[in-house]
């Protein structure tokens, strides 16, 4: 039988929105198997990076987080 648990996931530079930054956080809170993540060259709202904050706080299974310091942070107002 194959193992098809899901253990990397590279999502730089594909435009994620705040929707699908707040879905993959949404996702991370109950995920463990997930160790390594990359989010780099996309933009986040204040809103989604608190979402993504909370998630890895209740995330004890991602060891490796790439990508935050080149994450573009766009004020709530900016996104409307």
């Amino acid at each position: 039988e194959m193992d098809t648990r899901l253990v990397e996931l590279n999502i730089s530079s594909n435009r994620v929105g705040d929707e699908g930054i707040k879905s993959l956080a949404h996702c991370l809170r109950t995920n463990f198997t997930l160790t390594s993540l990359d989010v780099s060259d996309n933009e986040f709202t204040t809103d989604s990076l608190r979402a993504m904050e909370m998630a890895l706080t209740a995330n004890h299974g991602l060891v490796t987080l790439v990508g935050l310091e080149s994450v573009k942070i766009k004020a709530l107002t900016e996104q409307r």
